[in-house]
């Protein structure tokens, strides 16, 4: 992963960076939404970098910190949301 992070942050600000989350995606992948300048984000998908119930006393029904919903209103991380079908045709294509 380390080579991947390292090409994608000298691109940076040269090479507009597009993420694009559908389905789960997690571990070292999760990173690179991180490192780019857009992240969208599937409905139904689930971004994290460690599994969501590894927190202490965190549990999905509490508080579902992969979700598009989290990640798109509470930690900013990506900025849009919708099916695979509005992603592509609105935000990337």
């Amino acid at each position: 992963f380390g080579t991947i992070y390292a090409k994608q942050a000298l691109a940076s600000g040269v090479i507009p960076q597009i993420t694009a989350v559908f389905g789960t995606c997690g571990g070292g992948a999760a990173i690179l939404s991180g490192l780019s300048d857009f992240t969208f984000m599937e409905e139904n998908g689930k971004l994290f970098l460690n599994a969501p119930n590894a927190i202490a006393g965190n549990e999905v029904s509490k508080c579902d910190t992969s979700s598009a919903k989290f990640q798109s209103e509470e930690s900013g991380l990506v900025d849009g949301v919708g099916t695979e079908e509005e992603i592509l045709d609105r935000f990337v294509l």
